[in-house]
């Protein structure tokens, strides 16, 4: 489903670089729920975004759905996006100015389906996550929990083959982000791959495979039988 062979990234600044990924080797299959963690500067962010084709790789290959993904147009990385990529951020990402149904249905609206259509598919995924009752409600009337579920809504909309989640839970209370982590065990029995960048313990630990990041590299790849012990060794280093 995933693959990345040998992927670098530097970043330059005039006469200043930063090599933020050496050589990342990494397969997701499909149908996988992992999370990848790291600290600050570890290439987390950057290597979720080389995924997402938010941004692009210097060397090695990445392939997505046996596809190679590389150096695209902005128009053909756009096409990917929309045909294999559901995006939820840590900050929502909702347009202010647009209720609930309106956010959710924004993806279909790219696709250029009729504006019917996109809004009875729209209050199909708002019933989903329990949120028919605030489909015209406006983001800043909804709780850090609505919004979360609402952002997860509108990247389900377009039934894509990936969710990338980028620190989901961070701005969420502990409750609130078992909730979400509970509806993402759900979209994964679905049958969709979903990866979370996360720098919760908890959160990690109910993914099948938790990839840890250092310095650019993959450091460790702990499977699901393995993390509770990874995790204790984490707490008592």
């Amino acid at each position: 489903m995933i693959s990345l062979n040998n992927i670098n990234k530097t970043y330059y600044t005039g006469s200043n670089s930063l090599h933020v990924l050496k050589g990342v080797d990494l397969n997701i299959s499909q149908g996988e729920l992992v999370s990848i963690m790291g600290s600050s500067g570890s290439g987390k962010s950057t290597l979720l975004n080389i995924i997402g084709m938010l941004d692009n790789y210097d060397s090695g290959e990445f392939y997505l759905n046996d596809e190679l993904i590389q150096k695209m147009s902005e128009k053909k990385a756009a096409y990917y996006r929309n045909k294999f990529i559901g995006f939820v951020f840590q900050s929502f990402n909702l347009i202010s100015f647009k209720n609930a149904m309106e956010n959710v249905a924004l993806p279909l609206y790219y696709q250029k389906i009729s504006r019917k259509k996109r809004n009875m598919k729209a209050m199909e995924y708002l019933e989903k996550m329990g949120l028919t009752e605030w489909a015209d409600h406006l983001p800043n009337e909804l709780s850090g929990g609505q919004k979360q579920r609402l952002a997860i809504a509108r990247a389900l909309i377009s039934e894509p083959k990936v969710i990338l989640a980028d620190e989901p839970t961070g701005a969420l209370d502990s409750s609130t982000s078992m909730e979400v982590m509970d509806l993402f065990h759900e979209i994964n029995d679905m049958g969709i791959t979903i990866l979370i960048v996360t720098h919760e313990r908890d959160i990690a630990a109910k993914t099948d495979r938790i990839i840890k990041l250092k310095d650019g590299i993959v450091d460790s790849i702990v499977a699901n039988g393995e993390r509770k012990k990874w995790l204790a060794d984490q707490v008592m280093a």
